[in-house]
């Protein structure tokens, strides 16, 4: 006889339970779908408007942190109550969750970077075009991939913590603590300079952009504390706040 197997730890079965009913087709359509975009638009201006001056699939990122967001709310207005209503304690859920975000960050950064690469490499091969990138990054050129995937990993992370930690304020303690915590996010996110907020940060300054800009330590500084910061805080409401289970 086969020696039974040893049990798995709750934590990976929450990340188990979490990749296969996190709509993973979904996670696929939207790359497809971001890449069937941005080659539509390449072609296009390529024809209309000559030879290409900046980086198309830089523009990913806006829709990934909108997408982000939401797969961290899902977290919890989806999974949450059926995970502990399934027997998953709130400390399991709370890593389990981390886990997740983890993982769906580092894979949508690896597909950014594939996404640079290739666009990259067809800005390579046709004569007159530039690959400017329009956003302040950790790397200078397309083909930078660990600097490309280390920046969309964490910023990533962000988005999906952000969304989590605001949906669980609301799921757990209602709409007047949900709105503090949103007014919370939104300093944090000014204070961090995020995309978003870069003009808005340089017109209270009235500085230049580059006044404002952070190195790239700031940069790993900053957003690994707001993401350390943030699931302090959802591990806080997970460990000390009964939250309604609930079945789907």
């Amino acid at each position: 006889m086969m020696p039974p197997k040893p049990p798995v730890h709750p934590a990976l079965l929450t990340l188990r339970v979490l990749v296969a009913t996190g709509k993973p087709k979904l996670f696929a359509l939207f790359w497809l779908a971001s890449a069937a975009i941005t080659a539509a638009a390449l072609v296009y201006d390529s024809v209309a408007l000559g030879p290409i001056r900046i980086s198309y699939w830089d523009n990913v990122f806006e829709a990934l942190n909108v997408y982000a967001f939401i797969v961290g709310v899902r977290l919890t207005y989806v999974h949450l109550g059926v995970l502990l209503n399934h027997g998953i304690t709130r400390k399991h859920a709370a890593l389990g969750t981390l886990l997740f975000c983890g993982a769906f960050a580092l894979a949508s950064a690896v597909l950014v970077g594939a996404g640079f690469a290739v666009e990259h490499a067809v800005y390579a091969s046709q004569s007159g075009w530039n690959e400017q990138l329009k956003d302040h990054h950790l790397f200078a050129q397309a083909n930078q991939i660990p600097a490309i995937v280390a920046e969309y990993s964490l910023l990533t992370l962000y988005s999906l913590l952000l969304g989590h930690f605001i949906a669980t304020t609301f799921y757990r303690f209602g709409k007047a603590a949900g709105v503090i915590a949103i007014v919370l996010a939104l300093n944090l996110a000014i204070g961090i300079e995020v995309r978003f907020y870069d003009n808005f940060v340089n017109l209270l300054r009235e500085g230049s952009l580059l006044n404002s800009l952070l190195t790239p330590w700031q940069f790993l500084l900053s957003y690994g504390l707001a993401v350390a910061f943030l699931y302090a805080l959802i591990h806080y409401m997970f460990r000390t706040s009964e939250i309604k289970p609930h079945t789907r």
